[in-house]
């Protein structure tokens, strides 16, 4: 193996060790700021609405994203992503979800709130 090809197999595993240092500290973030249910609810079912990353799932965007809509629910704040658990004839999309003060993950339709 000749040290160019050593090389490029040492950056691609340090590029991974990162990733997985990052994918591991916003998994610790979302499961302080929501419990583990709906963190898994959250990262696996979230839906962006709106913003840059409209019609891609929390899961697919990139972490820095996820950790500022996570410091958002934080902060009682209303993020543009829709829980997708839950369609039923004659539902629209979400326009939104919170976290309540309770602890709480509540989306917000047009005419009401319901508990995600």
């Amino acid at each position: 193996m000749t040290p160019i090809v050593r090389l490029r197999e040492y950056i691609q595993r340090v590029r991974a060790q990162r990733e997985l240092q990052a994918l591991q500290k916003l998994w610790q973030h979302g499961e302080q700021v929501l419990s583990d249910r709906q963190w898994f609810l959250f990262r696996c079912y979230g839906k962006m609405m709106s913003g840059p990353h409209s019609g891609c799932y929390v899961m697919a965007l990139p972490p820095s994203d996820v950790h500022a809509l996570l410091d958002a629910l934080a902060a009682h704040q209303r993020v543009p992503v829709h829980l997708m658990h839950r369609h039923r004839s004659g539902d629209g999309p979400g326009l939104y979800t919170r976290l309540a003060t309770d602890g709480r993950l509540i989306m917000g339709f047009d005419d009401r709130e319901v508990d995600a």
